[in-house]
């Protein structure tokens, strides 16, 4: 089934290219959490090294309202 669809998105030439394909599951709203945390860690301290002192807070929930 799902190479069917590739074939009928994707042309030839470049499923010709292509090894393997890697399915995945949507990442649930607290995995995304969890990712978008060590990711603005990660930020911090880049930016710390360049004595750049990024302020931030938990401002707003998954809803985008304000907490």
């Amino acid at each position: 089934m799902i190479a069917w669809e590739v074939g009928q998105t994707f042309r030839p030439e470049f499923l010709n290219r292509v090894d393997d394909i890697v399915l995945f599951k949507p990442l649930k709203l607290d995995e995304i959490e969890q990712v978008v945390g060590l990711l603005t860690l990660d930020l911090t301290s880049r930016l710390a090294e360049r004595g750049i002192r990024l302020p931030h807070t938990r401002a707003f929930d998954h809803t985008g309202r304000s907490v």
